[in-house]
């Protein structure tokens, strides 16, 4: 409870910030142009393809009893300049016997703060329900040097002008991450609405 807390406070804070960094000519509007913006007008559904860059922001723990590596999570904001959403992930995978480096995605959750035109219209969250995770090793030190992710992400629900989303079928999440640049993470999400 207390990580999906964590999460969910760093995603409006990286989401503020991205919102805060717009030049000053987008940020700072004159009285007559804010006063005219109706939230209302806004277009709030997001394109049914969407791409993410972030961060890994914590790295799986190892349930030895349950052979199980939990809460893998990443942090990641939309590659929209104009309209910056912000996506956190984190996944539970066991390993796939026989194939190192290979694991299978048992359980997860997500969530999608959503912006238009700079302002918050509402967030989409949901569980994960199947995927795979494969990693590759550098042969040099042993350790991994790049994470692939394939999930399916299931729609549980929404806030605000998302509260009656329901779930679209076959929402694909796929994510590789760079551990040699960082722990850099591109994503990309298929089919969200």
């Amino acid at each position: 409870m207390k990580k999906t807390i964590f999460l969910l406070v760093l995603t409006i804070l990286l989401a503020g910030g991205a919102v805060a960094q717009k030049t000053s000519k987008q940020t700072v509007l004159s009285s007559e142009v804010q006063s005219s913006v109706d939230p209302t007008d806004i277009d709030i559904n997001p394109k049914s393809k969407m791409g993410f860059l972030g961060k890994e922001n914590a790295a799986a723990n190892m349930d030895v009893m349950n052979n199980l590596l939990r809460g893998n999570s990443f942090v990641m904001i939309s590659d929209e300049r104009d309209s910056p959403s912000s996506l956190t992930v984190s996944m539970d995978f066991t390993p796939v016997d026989g194939e190192p480096g290979s694991y299978t995605v048992t359980s997860g959750s997500w969530t999608l703060v959503v912006y238009e035109n700079g302002v918050y219209v509402g967030a989409i969250y949901g569980n994960v329900t199947e995927g795979t995770v494969t990693d590759t090793i550098d042969g040099g030190t042993g350790e991994t040097a790049i994470r692939s992710m394939k999930a399916t992400f299931q729609i549980t629900g929404g806030m605000e002008r998302y509260a009656d989303v329901q779930s679209s079928a076959n929402i694909t999440y796929s994510s590789v991450t760079d551990y040699l640049d960082g722990k850099n993470t591109s994503a990309t999400v298929l089919n969200l609405l």
